[in-house]
């Protein structure tokens, strides 16, 4: 989720037209079920942040480093994601570990300190040594996250791509989670109690917690606490990307 900060300087630069274009990828990832749809929500980006290649992987943090499973590649050259996996770079390379851990956009160059120059040099021999790798993980304990690495000459450093990167990384990240893990609707549906249901609809009608909480006689801490375990269920970053969430699953009709 974007900080109140963040949130103003993504508003000083983004004019009208950008808002929209953000908002129909937030639309998007909601919706998005299939690897086409999630190339085309990658497409969309490439809208508003230029780039050549990109890739998307299903990662977890642990001891040892990142652990890589599932990959989702988008425009990276092939070549260049075999050699990387099988040299086992995700537990090697801290720009892995430093955008899982901090889901920030961490950006890589050939001048980068830090960086093994093994891993340097293979992203040099494919022409990757510019642009972005982040991190976004889901609210649920142990429910693992995605690593997305946009990269190329075209890409450009700064403040503009850093935000917009940002604030659809949460999204592309349920997006691809669904796509490579596959999302079972029923079994959601089974997990959101009766009572998650009822405050899901008061929260689509526009109630505050404290309206919620009047209208079904509990505290609104309870009301807040149904609304953390409704997010956590969802693997929502918020209240309006929960109920786009419950609503496409059909859990307010």
């Amino acid at each position: 989720m974007m900080r109140a900060h963040e949130t103003s300087e993504l508003r000083s630069w983004a004019s009208p037209g950008d808002a929209l274009k953000l908002l129909e990828i937030t639309h998007a990832c909601i919706s998005c079920t299939t690897e086409a749809e999630f190339r085309d929500v990658i497409s969309r980006v490439g809208e508003l942040v230029s780039f050549d290649h990109m890739v998307a992987v299903s990662a977890r943090l642990e001891a040892g480093g990142v652990v890589a499973s599932q990959r989702m590649n988008v425009s990276y050259p092939e070549e260049f994601c075999r050699e990387y996996l099988a040299r086992d770079y995700f537990r090697l390379d801290p720009v892995m570990r430093d955008a899982l851990t901090t889901c920030r956009a961490q950006y890589c160059s050939e001048t980068m300190e830090g960086r093994p120059k093994e891993i340097m040099s293979l992203c040099a021999d494919f022409g990757l040594r510019e642009g972005y790798n982040l991190g976004s993980t889901s609210p649920a304990p142990g429910g693992g996250g995605t690593m997305l690495a946009f990269k190329g000459p075209s890409m450009r450093h700064d403040r503009r791509s850093v935000d917009t990167l940002e604030f659809v990384a949460p999204h592309l990240h349920l997006a691809c989670s669904r796509v490579l893990r596959g999302e079972d609707a029923a079994a959601t549906q089974g997990t959101v109690s009766s009572r998650e249901r009822e405050v899901l609809q008061w929260l689509q009608q526009g109630k505050s917690s404290w309206e919620v909480s009047v209208i079904l006689a509990i505290s609104e801490s309870t009301v807040n606490f149904h609304v953390t375990n409704i997010k956590r269920k969802l693997g929502a970053t918020n209240r309006p990307q929960a109920l786009a969430i419950a609503e496409r699953l059909g859990l307010l009709r």
